[in-house]
């Protein structure tokens, strides 16, 4: 008789009066199940609309009514009953939840031979029996059944049943799911697509796909990623294509769309200490097509001019060696010394794991510098050996992780001097990012050095070391903390200890704001412990966000300010300071 009423009111066109219509929803006893209740209602979230008819009502509430019974089986209410009616001022539903069911038996029937290696376990994705049988638990299960399946190289594996049947005498589900894998898939040549100017040998080795491979997901995912890691690529597609399903042979596809290979950068950079200065750059980063990189740089700063060239060949007889070659003509000024040098040098690059990185390198150095008795010329050669680990999460503006650095560089003169001296240095940065009212990094970093061997005067004076300036304590001049000379000048040591504590704070999405200390001191003698003088500086900065990095503004001031020392010292450029 209800129905033929609301039929004949549909008919009719008789709408509620023109005001918002009521909605009551009882019988949740839990306060996130009735929330979520809520929001998944249609008739609730429409309930302020004026001028609803009933006819719509009606069909909100029957919707309303099949999202409910949903949203609480999928909460393992597989027993609950929903009355749902109109009243003359809106819609009223009442919930029985019922038993909450529990998971039962669960099960994995092959129609093919069980994988050897295969294992899987329903409780580590939360189906377990006894707890209550939830549908978030059985998609994750669900989820990695396949992922599991995929990883043994079963690429055509087929579900053909995923029984979830509710035992309403237990109030139990059990699950039943089947399983038909096929034939193991195995690569069976590679083919490459869509490239114009990237070789493709260059790219087979750079992606590094063995013929015969077995074919999984997380084989199309690392060859995809060495391929980005390149930067030669906009988009990196590796699709499999099926050559025998009765054999499982399968060709891989490697789609790609080239980026561009030619870039010019320009570069700022401004501190009351050591002055304003721009840098100016031309990158071709596949040079003779197999992914070759050449940067002519040149640099003009109010203590340093120059003009460098780098040549960088990837995979060099393997695809994680890198082979190197650098040469530069460089003009330094500054308070502790003047010199021009040029330099020549090879090296190679080894990566050894996703974060560690190997080097050594062979460099021939001239110079000329510029002394009080008169000038010094220098020709020197340097073997150079490296390790970096970088585990950060940025380059330019990292909020995790850690960087670790560590250089061993013995010099020999071979003419117009016979001095030996090995410079050593050590680095390790870490951040941590939390947050407490808004998104802060805190992030510190040391820095540790020392030089051996050779007097002084055989050492040239830009492998001393100096400390001062935004890149080492900030509110000091530049390479004005350390030893002086007669003339107050800085003379530089044998070692070098640096620290620094920064807080990063996000106050808007773009703009942020940083609290710092820096301290530091240069002794005349091998070990930087204990120091001589050990100088400290805080500032304030801000941070800008923008895609090639923050934009770095920085005022900050000596806390031990000395006579002739300025208060405040300005730092402008892009990048974390460390």
């Amino acid at each position: 008789m209800r129905r033929i009423l609301i039929g004949f009111m549909m008919g009719l066109g008789i709408g509620l009066p023109a005001h918002a219509y009521d909605v009551e929803i009882s019988g949740l006893s839990d306060e996130g199940l009735r929330e979520t209740a809520k929001a998944i209602s249609v008739s609730w979230t429409g309930r302020d609309e004026k001028d609803v008819r009933r006819a719509v009502l009606y069909q909100r509430m029957e919707r309303d009514r099949q999202a409910l019974t949903d949203l609480l089986a999928s909460e393992g209410y597989y027993a609950a009953r929903i009355d749902a009616r109109l009243s003359k001022t809106g819609i009223i539903i009442h919930i029985e939840q019922g038993p909450r069911f529990t998971f039962g038996t669960t099960e994995i029937r092959f129609e093919d031979a069980r994988p050897e290696r295969f294992t899987f376990d329903f409780a580590a994705h939360g189906v377990k029996a006894g707890e209550p049988a939830r549908a978030e638990p059985v998609n994750k299960a669900r989820a990695a059944l396949e992922d599991a399946i995929a990883d043994l190289g079963y690429y055509g594996a087929a579900y053909p049943c995923r029984d979830q049947r509710a035992d309403h005498r237990s109030n139990t589900v059990t699950l039943t799911w089947c399983v038909r894998t096929g034939p193991v898939h195995h690569v069976r040549g590679v083919t490459v697509k869509g490239s114009e100017d990237v070789k493709t040998p260059y790219v087979l080795t750079v992606a590094t796909v063995e013929d015969g491979a077995v074919l999984t997901p997380e084989l199309q995912t690392l060859a995809a990623r060495r391929l980005a890691q390149s930067g030669l690529f906009k988009t990196i597609a590796v699709e499999p294509r099926v050559i025998d399903p009765a054999t499982g042979d399968t060709e891989l596809d490697i789609v790609l769309d080239d980026a561009h290979h030619r870039t010019v950068s320009l570069g700022a950079r401004y501190s009351t200490s050591d002055g304003a200065g721009v840098t100016a750059a031309w990158t071709h980063r596949n040079f003779f097509g197999y992914g070759e990189r050449l940067k002519i740089e040149a640099t003009v700063l109010q203590l340093l001019q120059g003009l460098t060239l780098d040549f960088a060949k990837p995979a060099f007889m393997t695809r994680t060696r890198t082979l190197t070659f650098a040469t530069g003509y460089e003009r330094e000024d500054t308070d502790a010394f003047k010199t021009r040098r040029f330099e020549i040098g090879s090296g190679v690059e080894q990566i050894f794991n996703e974060d560690t990185t190997l080097s050594l390198g062979l460099t021939f150095e001239t110079q000329k510098e510029q002394r009080d008795e008169g000038d010094n010329r220098l020709t020197l050669v340097t073997l150079t050996g490296g390790v970096i680990y970088d585990g950060r999460d940025h380059v330019l503006d990292p909020t995790s992780g850690v960087r670790l650095a560590l250089t061993v560089a013995p010099s020999r003169g071979i003419i117009h001097s016979d001095g030996q001296f090995v410079r050593v240095r050590g680095s390790a940065s870490a951040y941590q990012k939390f947050h407490l009212f808004t998104d802060h990094v805190l992030a510190g970093r040391i820095n540790l050095g020392t030089l051996l061997g050779a007097d002084r005067v055989n050492i040239p004076s830009d492998r001393l070391f100096y400390a001062g300036g935004g890149g080492s304590i900030r509110g000091f001049n530049y390479q004005s903390v350390g030893p002086e000379d007669d003339e107050g000048n800085p003379a530089g040591g044998r070692s070098l200890v640096e620290a620094a504590l920064e807080l990063r704070s996000q106050i808007t999405t773009d703009i942020g704001i940083v609290g710092f200390v820096d301290g530091g001191a240069v002794n005349p003698t091998l070990s930087p412990f204990p120091p001589d003088e050990f100088r400290m500086g805080t500032g304030l900065g801000v941070r800008y966000k923008t895609p090639a990095g923050p934009i770095r503004l920085d005022l900050a001031t000596p806390l031990d300010r000395r006579d002739r020392e300025p208060l405040i010292q300005i730092y402008i450029s892009i990048g974390q300071a460390f």
